[in-house]
């Protein structure tokens, strides 16, 4: 299977996207810490070559001070719920940024571990804001766009001709001589069907 295009919406970092982009900024990882690279990659974590301290490539959320028994996805999940890259791991989506592999990576709860990980605060919670409240505006855009231009109530579906604008209605088309958008006189109309 090729590598899948980035599909999580307002990465940090998309161009560590796959596993083996992110393995690689491992180098220079402390032997001490008791995480291994491919452990802490699979779960979307990129190295920055300050101490045990990894970011996600996706939220930009940060963890550090691993200890033995901590499990990356684990801590991932309790620090940043609403990384896309955790959530796309919870659904089951476990191709995300593999490459090639679909194994999956088990998800072993280690204990609650409150307070064993220093956590910078990065908004998470305001990025998804963000990102939702530009997908709420786009989509409020497209949806004005197919709006039939004359009762700004249905959606267009009529194309007139010669002028080639989509911008009414079925009700409305019935009712005009000359385009809504142009005026030119409408010499035909074809019927739009958007599936």
């Amino acid at each position: 299977m090729a590598e899948q295009p980035n599909r999580t919406i307002g990465a940090k970092f998309p161009q560590y996207y796959t596993v083996a982009s992110r393995l690689e900024t491992f180098k220079g990882w402390p032997s001490i810490c008791p995480l291994q690279p491919t452990e802490l990659a699979e779960a979307g974590f990129i190295y920055q070559g300050d101490g045990d301290s990894v970011t996600c490539y996706c939220c930009g959320g940060e963890l550090s001070q691993w200890r033995p028994g901590d499990n990356a996805w684990t801590e991932h999940e309790k620090h940043y719920p609403s990384c896309a890259h955790v959530l796309l791991h919870k659904m089951g989506d476990l191709r995300l940024g593999h490459g090639e592999s679909d194994e999956s990576c088990p998800v072993q709860n280690t204990g609650d571990g409150v307070g064993q990980h220093s956590v910078q605060e990065e908004s998470l919670q305001e990025t998804d804001f963000d990102d939702c409240r530009g997908l709420e505006e786009m989509n409020r855009q497209l949806r004005h766009q197919f709006l039939c231009k004359t009762c700004l109530q249905e959606n267009a579906c009529i194309v007139f001709l010669p002028c080639s604008h989509l911008s009414a209605c079925l009700v409305c088309a019935k009712k005009l001589q000359n385009c809504n958008i142009c005026q030119q006189y409408i010499k035909a109309t074809i019927r739009a069907y958007c599936s």
